[in-house]
């Protein structure tokens, strides 16, 4: 609801009165109360908000100070470049964007999902736009419980090592041997340990997109309306796998960075945040979370011999993996008797998923385009009708792609994912400030 506000407030400010398309924000906002917590409750995701939401009346006022335009002696209004502006968040309440400035998001804090909440069972060829993606647990939710029929998915973030990362996992469900794939995934999805066979195929999957021609589903483009390649853009997410491929850092340095990162306190909010999302009284469960937090692996019957390159941000090598990432936030546990071990329960969840996946991208039903930067700045320099079948960001604040966009948001029945609406119903009026220029 903050995104819908600011949203009306910058309507306001820069056309200088409240139109149709405001006022149907405005009522539009009412719907979208809780954006971050109703469906964090629904879809058993773990903010970790409570009861701590701001007012609406503290928003209001951070709002317009916000986005107050600054104001020359002409009296003309002067827009910030995108981005430079403002972000509103639990922890830094105005930061100026930066895609390495805070943490490593490798591995997501909350449960991913299907975002088109079933409409691709009759959908043909759609295009879904994932803002800030993070890792690919919504594009796998989401590829998985479609029906037949290709589906294209843009991923966007402004960490080159994250869509590197991802699309090395993508690369690993693709070319891995289907009896071992979806434990190779796993292991190199969330921990920092690996066997020598899942370092094996890690280093392969790095090599390959770092050193050799890309498959025919994977490509980098220049922004989220092209579909064409782009060697600009292809070339830092080569030079991450690069450096993963050819890093020499053994596992204890790893661990070690790790235990420099995460003092004790963090630890132990990291563990009460993982304890909350597997919840249930199975103390078992309970003690293998503890242990996997404490060793930074899953239970492996093979030895960790080899540190899990992936984790560490990319080309500099540096370790700032965010505290509280686990993977019991970002994949649901298959439902199962007490006492059933925690990787059990996570593969019984995940690899129908993967296998899913895996086969879209063998068919050729399944293609990925990595779009690098801001969200901001890449909508901004969208053509002004650039349109997804699904606009999903994955954090916030973004912008919509364009106004058109925004009127869409009356069409949005209540089955709609609400992260979509939220995203439709966002926008910076990147498209009235071009107008304005």
């Amino acid at each position: 609801y903050q995104l819908v506000a600011i949203h009306c407030y910058r309507v306001a400010i820069h056309g200088g009165s409240v139109d149709e398309e405001s006022t149907s924000l405005v009522s539009t906002s009412k719907m979208m109360f809780g954006t971050w917590t109703k469906p964090a409750l629904v879809l058993e995701n773990h903010f970790g908000c409570g009861k701590s939401l701001p007012s609406i009346a503290a928003l209001d006022a951070e709002a317009q100070q916000i986005t107050t335009p600054r104001i020359k002696s002409s009296a003309a209004v002067v827009e910030p470049a995108a981005g430079t502006l403002s972000r509103i968040g639990w922890t830094f309440q105005e930061a100026s964007w930066s895609p390495t400035g805070h943490a490593f998001y490798a591995i997501g804090n909350t449960r991913g999902f299907d975002v088109t909440a079933g409409m691709l069972a009759s959908a043909s060829h759609p295009r879904i736009l994932l803002a800030g993606c993070g890792d690919p647990r919504n594009l796998v939710a989401t590829a998985a419980a479609a029906s037949g029929g290709v589906i294209d998915f843009v991923l966007n973030d402004g960490n080159v090592s994250m869509l590197a990362r991802d699309a090395v996992l993508l690369h690993l469900m693709a070319t891995a041997s289907p009896e071992t794939m979806a434990e190779t995934v796993l292991a190199v999805w969330s921990d920092h340990g690996l066997s020598m066979a899942h370092a094996s195929a890690l280093q392969t999957s790095c090599t390959a997109l770092a050193e050799e021609p890309w498959p025919d589903w994977l490509r980098a483009t220049a922004g989220i309306e092209s579909g064409t390649s782009s060697a600009t853009v292809e070339a830092p997410v080569r030079e991450a796998c690069r450096a993963w491929a050819n890093c020499s850092i053994t596992l204890e340095k790893l661990l070690l960075s790790r235990d420099a990162v995460q003092q004790p306190l963090l630890r132990a909010h990291s563990l009460r945040l993982s304890l909350e999302a597997v919840g249930g009284n199975d103390r078992k469960l309970q003690e293998e979370v503890r242990a996997f937090l404490q060793s930074g692996s899953l239970p492996n019957h093979s030895p960790l011999s080899s540190p899990n390159v992936t984790l560490l941000l990319s080309p500099s090598l540096q370790y700032t993996l965010y505290f509280s990432s686990s993977i019991v936030r970002a994949l649901p546990l298959a439902t199962a008797p007490h006492g059933t071990p925690l990787t059990t329960r996570l593969l019984s969840s995940l690899a129908p998923q993967l296998q899913a996946v895996a086969a879209r991208l063998r068919s050729g039903t399944l293609n990925v385009s990595l779009v690098l930067g801001d969200i901001l700045v890449v909508g901004a320099d969208a053509a002004t009708d650039a349109r997804f079948d699904i606009d999903c960001a994955q954090t916030w604040p973004t912008t919509s792609l364009s106004r058109r966009s925004c009127r869409s948001v009356r069409r949005c029945s209540p089955a709609r994912s609400t992260l979509e609406c939220a995203w439709r119903a966002f926008s910076c009026t990147t498209a009235s400030t071009r107008q304005q220029r």
